[in-house]
């Protein structure tokens, strides 16, 4: 796992290799190990290195034998031994035990068709000195972030947003379609960002810049699949199933240093824990965070199910962390990204880094297999629309509803089709005025007006995708095209890697993924109020049974007992800080701190998108 960057431009003269290399050290964290810069008339590579495979030998950037070519690689391609043998076959040479050099040759002799031979997750760029051109690929889930900007004639791209604005001519203005997003669902949804002129690749892309013609072309390798096609009986999809799982997890413990695992005491990170000690005959070291706040700790169900299984456990209780270390937390994802976990989550992995280098992560376990509440009662929006003659009427009635009257929300709501009714679901703050959760009623009005794009329609969009499935199945694509990669493994990704910690995730690998999405939801969900069946199914006998039949329980943290106690003084600064900026209206944002500090709301959620907002803003926009 590494960071890279670049920058690609008939101006090379404005960027040094002194202010290159300063670009790319804001993201040591990523790789404290090893540092490399290449350079040409035309192209900056650069690369840090957290060494994981080959660790004399792997060293970026990288060139070819015959010095043609050159990539900077980020991530882990796990079939990469197997590739080799087949580069061999066909006389590639090599002289490194590294996946970056089975990279390298496999472009050479697939071109740009070498993507759908990697069973990984990366982000990678190749330079062809002869042709002038930069070749760059993300992975087909989205594990591996890949930000560029393209204004000017210069191209530039990073793991990381910071290393990109600190290179020539990038301006840090805000988006406010981008900041639109983040306030519908507290995140910032590829290809969009928070910056105007940045963007990032999507999960499953791949592109091409030609800096002489100033031509930047994308184009789509992989889709995640959006109807079930697979016919089989339950028993023949469990087999399979267990048999891919037990497969990606092998190929997720290959490396040169140690291997851990993430165990909260879950069903997800349970199967993975135990998948594992059974294709090892080392200790197995597992990772588990619990809270000081007994109401929130679940820490005695992983130490359970570390003694069953036989692990070496390693466990860590969190208070309220300094409010220097959250902003560290917060603005190490250079945009905001509302996700309460990254807390715990940045805490877990710094506690895995002083034991391993790579942890196995249950993540994709919930979409993959529908493990959450809202697959349930998100279904029924989608089968129960409006007709076209009530939803007018419907609207209108929500519409001129009095305000001290309870039901404005219902009604608004039945005038809404299966898939809007959906997507409002899914949204924190919701675009529509007419709603009373709507971002327009805390927002200036002049900054209603900078907003261009209806975020509702993002998700809307997404489950019109799989309109040829079930509702459950629609809404398991959606969150595997939505949430999981723009929140979910930003998350995992951006608080691991300040960690200085590689994240695996078996669940997500692309022969799994492809075979589950292409079951019909009557094999992966058979029971309508069972979740996760298909995989709890394979679980008996590898994990405690008391393990598949406890209730789901999220990463579930005491941020709002926190804003009101240890951390009081700091939010009142930050929210004083936001309403100043004539960005949000003072009085609902003063009025939801007030009622949250004296108990009588629960504004946990909506609270902490301003703060960390906030936070993003003194950092990024304040210059």
């Amino acid at each position: 796992m590494c960071g890279i960057a670049g920058y690609i431009s008939i101006k090379s003269n404005l960027i040094t290799d002194q202010s290159f290399g300063e670009s790319l050290d804001m993201m040591a964290h990523r790789g404290p190990d090893a540092r490399g810069v290449w350079s040409d008339d035309l192209a900056y590579l650069g690369n840090r290195r957290l060494s994981i495979i080959d660790l004399s030998g792997g060293n970026q950037p990288m060139e070819d034998e015959t010095k043609r070519y050159v990539i900077t690689f980020n991530g882990a391609i796990y079939n990469f031994k197997e590739l080799r043998t087949e580069l061999e076959s066909q006389g590639a040479k090599f002289h490194t035990r590294s996946d970056t050099e089975v990279i390298l040759e496999s472009f050479k002799l697939f071109g740009f068709s070498c993507v759908n031979k990697f069973n990984g997750m990366f982000a990678f760029a190749i330079w062809d000195r002869k042709k002038q051109t930069l070749f760059a690929a993300r992975d087909r889930i989205g594990v591996k972030p890949f930000y560029f900007s393209h204004r000017n004639s210069q191209f530039t791209f990073a793991s990381e947003i910071k290393s990109i604005i600190s290179m020539p001519a990038q301006e840090q203005k805000l988006d406010w379609n981008g900041f639109a997003y983040y306030l519908s669902f507290g995140y910032i949804p590829s290809p969009h960002s928070i910056f105007e002129n940045m963007r990032k690749l999507l999960p499953g892309q791949f592109l091409t810049y030609s800096p002489q013609l100033d031509k930047l072309h994308i184009e789509t390798y992989w889709s995640l699949p959006s109807t079930s096609d697979h016919e089989c009986t339950k028993e023949e999809a469990e087999a399979e199933v267990l048999e891919k799982l037990t497969s990606a997890t092998r190929l997720r413990m290959v490396g040169d240093v140690p291997v851990g695992t993430f165990l909260s005491g879950g069903l997800d990170s349970s199967v993975t824990t135990a998948l594992m000690c059974c294709l090892t005959n080392e200790e197995v070291h597992t990772f588990s965070i619990g809270f000081q706040d007994k109401g929130f700790d679940e820490s005695s169900y992983a130490r359970q199910v570390s003694q069953e299984l036989g692990t070496v456990h390693h466990e860590l209780s969190l208070d309220a962390p300094d409010t220097g270390t959250l902003e560290r937390i917060i603005c190490q994802f250079d945009e905001p990204l509302s996700d309460r976990a990254a807390v715990p989550t940045y805490f877990l992995s710094k506690l895995a880094a002083e034991h391993v280098k790579v942890a196995l992560s249950g993540d994709g376990a919930d979409e993959l297999f529908g493990g959450y509440d809202r697959f349930f009662s998100g279904s029924r929006y989608l089968s129960d629309s409006s007709s076209p003659i009530m939803s007018p009427i419907w609207r209108f009635m929500g519409q001129h509803w009095p305000n001290q009257m309870r039901g404005r929300s219902r009604l608004l709501l039945k005038s809404l089709d299966g898939a809007q009714r959906y997507s409002f679901y899914t949204q924190r703050y919701t675009d529509d005025p007419a709603f009373s959760n709507s971002y327009m009623r805390v927002l200036n009005p002049s900054v209603q007006e900078k907003i261009e794009v209806s975020t509702r329609e993002y998700m809307e969009k997404i489950i019109e995708e799989a309109s040829g499935n079930t509702s459950l199945g629609q809404l398991m694509f959606a969150d595997m095209r939505s949430y999981l990669p723009e929140q979910c493994l930003v998350k995992v990704d951006r608080t691991s890697m300040l960690a200085s910690l590689e994240v695996r995730n078996p669940f997500l690998d692309y022969n799994l993924v492809d075979y589950v999405m292409g079951l019909p939801t009557s094999i992966r969900l058979p029971s309508s109020n069972i979740r996760k069946e298909l995989l709890k199914d394979i679980s008996v006998g590898i994990i405690p049974d008391s393990v598949i039949n406890r209730p789901k329980q999220g990463f579930n943290v005491p941020i709002g007992d926190w804003m009101r106690g240890p951390w009081h003084d700091w939010v009142s600064d930050v929210l004083h800080y936001v309403t100043l900026s004539d960005i949000f209206e003072r009085s609902p944002v003063e009025k939801m701190w007030q009622e949250h500090v004296q108990r009588k709301r629960d504004w946990t959620h909506l609270l902490w998108m301003i703060i960390v907002f906030g936070v993003w803003q003194q950092r990024y926009l304040a210059r």
